[in-house]
C-alpha cells in the first residue's frame, strides 16, 4: 500500500510522529515566517519530516534561492545529497 502526502510546514510542526519511508523537500520560501517565528523556525518545522525516525531515502531539492539550505546544515543521516 502506497499513501502519498503534502505537508504544510504547519502539519509537519504539529504531527506528533513521523516515520515516511520516503520524504521529498521541494523547497523553501518565504510564507509562513510570521507563524515559525522566522527562517529558523519555518526550516526547523520542515525538517521535522527527516528528523523523527528519518526516512530510508530522501530527495532533498535545492535549485530555487528559496530552497538553499541555511549554512551548516547537519541531515539525520550526516550525508545529504543534492542535485
Amino acid at each position: 500500500e502506497v499513501v502519498v502526502l503534502e505537508l504544510s510546514s504547519y502539519q509537519t510542526d504539529l504531527a506528533r510522529a513521523l516515520t515516511p519511508d520516503v520524504a521529498v523537500f521541494t523547497n523553501l520560501s518565504p510564507d509562513h515566517l510570521d507563524r515559525h517565528s522566522g527562517h529558523g523556525g519555518y526550516f526547523a518545522a520542515k525538517r521535522r519530516l527527516f528528523a523523527e525516525g528519518g526516512p530510508d531515502r530522501a530527495v532533498i531539492g535545492v535549485d530555487e534561492p528559496e530552497g538553499t539550505l541555511p549554512g551548516g546544515v547537519s541531515w539525520p543521516s550526516g550525508r545529504p545529497m543534492t542535485g
